[in-house]
């Protein structure tokens, strides 16, 4: 009887220095997260030789970016998606007719030195990255590919997440887009502190299932399958 009690006292003693020990290591853990989170969310690979250049949508430097990255032939194809359009649809505009940004993204790409014949558009009303990546896989099917990712340097991290899981068939390289990065000490900087909080919010709220979505048209998400269909063959 007092054998089983010293038995029990002694796997008490263990399981509290066991939850003791994992406390401290996750506070050191967090302690020097906190302070490397602006390079854990830069994250970066360099660029090689790819099947695709994909800019993210929503920033027109991510596109001068690819096209550098077109013109120093790391690619001779670039991936477009058709964001989600910024003004709010009314009764004399609709999905079909309202500009979604699509045209600009094209000119300034050609601008560049991109030829048309070398850009590939797929998606519609495309509102988060998890959606680019959702209908990028539409797109591609399951065809293995090398992807250059041209992301924001804030939002790299992110976008490798989203798309690994999204595609694991594929080989997903990021290259951040020429744009100021996060300081080291980004809690000193108000716009900054707020850039690193909402980035980590996103990651979380994407790890939990969430995923923002914008509006669809079935005659467009149709067009989008045959497109597809039409990139498989």
């Amino acid at each position: 009887m007092l054998a089983g009690k010293f038995k029990m006292l002694r796997a008490a003693r263990i399981t509290l220095q066991g939850v003791g020990l994992f406390t401290i290591v996750a506070s050191i853990a967090g302690f020097i997260a906190f302070f490397e989170l602006a390079n854990l969310l830069q994250y970066e690979n360099r660029p090689e030789r790819a099947d695709f250049i994909f800019p993210l949508a929503g920033d027109a430097q991510r596109l001068t970016k690819a096209a550098q990255l077109y013109e120093e032939g790391f690619a001779s194809k670039i991936l477009l998606s058709n964001e989600m359009s910024q003004r709010p649809l009314t009764v004399a505009t609709s999905s079909e007719t309202q500009s979604d940004g699509s045209t600009l993204h094209l000119s300034t790409l050609a601008a560049a030195g991109v030829r048309p014949g070398d850009i590939m558009q797929f998606g519609e009303n495309l509102a988060s990255t998890a959606e680019e990546a959702e209908a990028l896989r539409a797109f591609l099917g399951n065809r293995t590919a090398t992807i250059l990712v041209v992301a924001s340097p804030y939002e790299a991290l992110r976008a490798k997440i989203i798309f690994e899981r999204t595609l694991p068939s594929v080989k997903w390289l990021v290259i951040c887009a020429d744009q100021p990065r996060l300081p080291e000490q980004w809690w000193r900087d108000k716009a900054a502190s707020l850039r690193v909080v909402t980035e980590v919010a996103k990651i979380a709220h994407y790890l939990a299932g969430g995923v923002f979505r914008g509006p669809k048209s079935t005659d467009m998400r149709l067009a989008t399958q045959r497109e597809s269909s039409n990139f498989a063959d």
